[in-house]
C-alpha cells in the first residue's frame, strides 16, 4: 500500500469504515487530511470523520437527548445573548475554522481553547456553541452535526432563567 498516497489511505479508510472498523479508520482519515489539507480528498476525510463522530454521539443515549450537550447548547444562550451580535460571530467562526482541522466530541477531556474567549472546552462544547451560534446568525446554516432536540431542550430551560 502507498503510505504517501492520500487517495489510496483515503479509500483504504473508507474500506476500514465500510467493514465497521470506524477506530482503525479514524487516525488514517486524520493522515490524509495533514497530508493536504487543502485538498478534496481532505474535505471527504474530514466528512467522514465527522459522520463517524455524529454516528458515535447518540450511541449511548438511546436516541435520547445527551444532557452535557442540553448544558452546553445553555451555556451557548447566555454567552451569546451577553456577548452581542459582532463579538458572537466572532467566536462562532473561529469555533468553525478549528472545526475543520476536526474536533473530538467524544472525548470529555477540554483540551480546546479559544483566541476569542476565555477558557478551555471539550470537542462537543465547542460543537454546542457553534451550534447555538449558527442558529441565532442564520438558522438554515448547517452545523455538521444535529442538536435540534438538545438546543429545543436548551431554548426552554433559558426562558425558564
Amino acid at each position: 500500500m502507498l503510505l504517501n498516497d492520500q487517495q489510496t489511505q483515503y479509500a483504504y479508510a473508507q474500506c476500514l469504515i465500510n467493514l465497521g472498523q470506524n477506530e482503525e479508520a479514524d487516525p488514517i482519515l486524520q493522515r490524509v487530511i495533514e497530508m493536504d489539507s487543502l485538498s478534496d480528498i481532505a474535505e471527504l476525510a474530514r466528512t467522514a470523520l465527522r459522520d463517524m463522530a455524529h454516528e458515535t454521539l447518540r450511541e449511548n443515549v438511546d436516541g435520547g437527548l445527551r444532557t452535557d450537550a442540553v448544558f452546553y447548547c445553555l451555556d451557548g444562550i447566555k454567552k451569546f445573548r451577553e456577548m452581542g451580535g459582532a463579538k458572537m460571530r466572532t467566536v462562532v467562526y473561529e469555533i468553525a475554522v478549528l472545526g475543520r482541522g476536526g474536533l473530538d466530541i467524544n472525548d470529555s477531556a477540554q483540551k480546546y481553547t479559544l483566541t476569542s474567549m476565555p477558557g478551555n472546552f471539550s470537542g462537543l462544547h465547542l460543537v454546542s456553541l457553534m451550534y447555538v451560534g449558527f442558529r441565532q446568525i442564520d438558522p438554515t446554516l448547517d452545523s455538521g452535526i444535529d442538536l435540534s432536540k438538545e438546543f429545543a431542550k436548551a431554548e426552554n430551560l433559558a426562558m425558564t432563567m
